[in-house]
């Protein structure tokens, strides 16, 4: 799972960020993070917790869960998050990581539940689930999402990044931008190219120190 230096310069940050989810079926009676964490302490090697992939952000999230409260619990990367949707609605692992809103409807229906993020979801839309606990609530000090936004090659002139970041920022502050968030899960947000890229840069490094605590040891 190698990590990548940036190739590119960042124009915006629209719609924004959404945080990395932690689901359960709501057959498995687990009502956080906490809980899984408890009964895989209890049975260990037993529990397992499914991500979307090999690598990525929920793979590591999985990791840095794993390796910081070193509680054994089998990681299951699937194929792809629509092979992991499958998973959590079929009852086929204990929990899932997967990113917010992806099956935002079966949370809503009842028969998914969060049981924990690796940010806060108070901009969620959905107001049920805005105080799920996160991992730092969990003594996991990292925060895990998905960063959205618009990127151009490196190469490109200034006056046209200029542009193309006065056309988008116009694009996520209008009305079609918070018909979609609303629809979406998540309310758009507009950051500026310089502030987008130093927070791209952060994730990347808290990425690679992940990788090299928890999965290349």
């Amino acid at each position: 799972m190698p990590v990548v230096s940036l190739k590119i310069q960042s124009v915006s940050h629209a719609p924004g960020t959404s945080p990395t989810w932690i689901l359960s079926h709501s057959d498995r009676k687990l009502a956080s993070l906490q809980d899984f964490l408890a009964k895989a302490k209890a049975n260990p090697g037993k529990l397992t917790m499914g991500t979307a992939g090999p690598s990525g952000a929920q793979m590591l999230m999985a990791a840095a869960i794993k390796g910081n409260t070193g509680i054994d619990f089998r990681i299951i990367p699937y194929s792809g998050g629509k092979d992991l949707k499958k998973a959590l609605i079929g009852n086929q692992v204990d929990a899932g990581i997967i990113h917010a809103p992806v099956l935002l409807a079966e949370v809503k229906e009842g028969m998914i539940k969060v049981i924990g993020t690796g940010m806060p979801l108070d901009k969620i839309s959905y107001e049920p689930v805005r105080a799920t606990k996160t991992l730092k609530d969990a003594g996991i000090p990292i925060e895990i999402g998905i960063t959205r936004g618009i990127y151009v090659p490196k190469s490109t002139s200034a006056d046209v990044v200029a542009k193309l970041s006065e056309l988008v920022e116009k694009a996520a502050k209008g009305d079609a931008f918070a018909k979609f968030g609303d629809k979406f899960g998540f309310s758009p947000i507009w950051v500026s190219g310089p502030d987008f890229e130093a927070q791209i840069r952060g994730e990347l490094a808290l990425f690679k120190e992940i990788k090299a605590k928890h999965i290349d040891k």
